[in-house]
């Protein structure tokens, strides 16, 4: 049996990234020999993880389409084409039996010429709610495997929908807190508060909790939080600690528009008090250091997402994957401009059981959030009841499940082909047989013109012989 080729088209966050680094490790799981072939753009998260998952990594040219006419439209339209024309270079060198999108930018050239060129695609929708890109493409792909039911409404006109939930890694399956605290150093009494916006940040998630910490020193959890690796330099500074030296020193901030805990201890003269000395200022910045540590981004989030008593997060399709399949209590902040407000729809899942508490981004803030933490940190009845809803609305066989709409498509693929050979082989037998049957004709033929002449031959020297014996008798 040959091995197979694989494209996968995914990029820009880990909400598409990582779904697809999940499907290619199942298809690597179940078949070793396989080639995978990831594509993705120059300036997309893609190129950090893909390679890091060991996966080689291609780049198309892919943008954003704006939603009103502008410059950014025609480019939009133009890296579109030139990606089409890349796409359809690299489908032509690699010949993949399949081609596999899970969103980003990059999927919309690279999915659009699949089809264009007959190779069976396979879409994967982690939302409630569809973005255009998807729903376009869905119209000529293979099969469109969804996450939440509600989006099958969205693709009607496909010629196939699955649904499957969303692929997760492997390393979030039966990992415990317990295991995860024990890797990471944390001691298995403190109370921890893991924060994250996502791949990229979140600017409102981040400010929420700087002021959280700066604000209120009745804190009795730690809090680690993954900022986004644009926003990490910045609150590195706004805090005072000490990026090279892992927190351990203050910082002058480098931008104007920064204000360290530094500069704003000594403005604090403005108002009567007296500057405070460099001492007093570490002791400050060490007091935030014993609650507030500040991650930018992190290759291991499934070991900090299962230390944690209580997750504050975007509800992204994926994090809300893993929040599931990790079984944890949750306070989800969906992002408003969202198409389609999709993570709303996301967190409304858990919510509508009691599995999270969903706050709208313009209501976040450090005063709310340390009243509900407050609350939820010593009400740990609550936490349990919140960890085994959320654990309810796992989808542990996503992957496979995927997988096996893979190997159907391959599968009928293969006898497809294997049916034209066939077709060929018997088409060229037939010829065979047919000019073997002309030649046998063509020969009898000659030997019954042969035989024929032969007999005329025959007969007229019998003719002759008679003509010379009846002479004879005459004289």
């Amino acid at each position: 049996m040959e091995n197979k080729t694989y494209i996968i088209a995914a990029g820009g966050t880990s909400g598409h990234i990582n779904p697809a680094i999940a499907i290619a490790d199942e298809i690597k799981k179940n078949e070793p020999g396989a080639n995978i072939v990831f594509c993705g753009t120059e300036k997309g998260l893609e190129n950090s993880v893909v390679p890091n998952h060991g996966y080689k990594l291609l780049h198309i040219d892919a943008i954003g389409f704006p939603t009103r006419l502008s410059k950014q439209l025609f480019l939009a339209v133009a890296a579109y084409f030139k990606g089409r024309r890349q796409s359809m270079d690299i489908i032509r060198k690699i010949n993949p039996d399949l081609v596999i999108g899970t969103g980003g930018y990059v999927c919309g050239p690279m999915v659009s010429m699949a089809n264009s060129m007959g190779v069976p695609t396979l879409l994967h929708e982690q939302n409630a709610f569809p973005g255009k890109a998807n729903r376009f493409l869905s119209k000529k792909s293979t099969v469109v495997c969804i996450s939440f039911e509600k989006a099958r409404l969205a693709f009607s006109k496909a010629k196939k929908v699955v649904l499957t939930g969303n692929p997760v890694r492997d390393v979030f399956y039966g990992i415990t807190k317990e295991e995860a605290r024990k890797q990471l150093g944390i001691r298995e009494n403190e109370k921890i508060l893991f924060v994250t916006g996502g791949s990229l940040g979140a600017k409102t998630i981040n400010k929420a909790i700087v002021d959280l910490v700066k604000n209120y020193s009745d804190l009795d959890y730690r809090v680690i939080l993954s900022c986004g690796k644009k926003a990490y330099p910045g609150l590195m500074e706004e805090m005072g600690f000490d990026e090279i030296e892992n927190q351990k020193n203050p910082k002058k901030p480098e931008n104007p528009g920064t204000t360290s805990i530094k500069s704003e201890i000594n403005n604090e003269t403005n108002s009567g008090i007296d500057n405070k000395t460099n001492s007093e200022i570490n002791i400050e910045i060490d007091k935030y250091k014993s609650v507030l540590d500040l991650k930018d981004y992190l290759f291991d989030q499934h070991l900090y997402l299962a230390s944690a008593d209580i997750v504050l997060c975007r509800s992204g399709a994926l994090t809300c994957s893993e929040i599931a399949m990790l079984g944890k209590a949750s306070i989800m902040v969906p992002y408003p401009y969202a198409t389609g407000d999709h993570q709303t729809l996301n967190a409304a899942t858990f919510e509508e059981i009691g599995a999270c508490i969903l706050v709208k981004d313009k209501d976040l803030s450090a005063k709310w959030l340390h009243n509900s933490l407050q609350k939820l940190f010593s009400a740990t009845d609550t936490i349990s009841k919140m960890e085994v809803l959320s654990k309810s609305l796992a989808m542990p066989q996503a992957t496979s499940q995927i997988y096996q709409e893979i190997i159907k498509i391959t599968e009928k693929k293969a006898n497809t082909n294997n049916n034209t050979k066939t077709i060929n082989t018997e088409t060229i037998n037939t010829e065979t047989i047919n000019t073997e049957t002309i030649n046998t004709e063509t020969i009898n033929t000659e030997t019954i013109n042969t035989n024929t002449t032969n007999i005329n031959t025959t007969n007229t020297k019998l003719t002759n012989m008679k003509k010379s014996n009846t002479k004879k008798s005459d004289s």
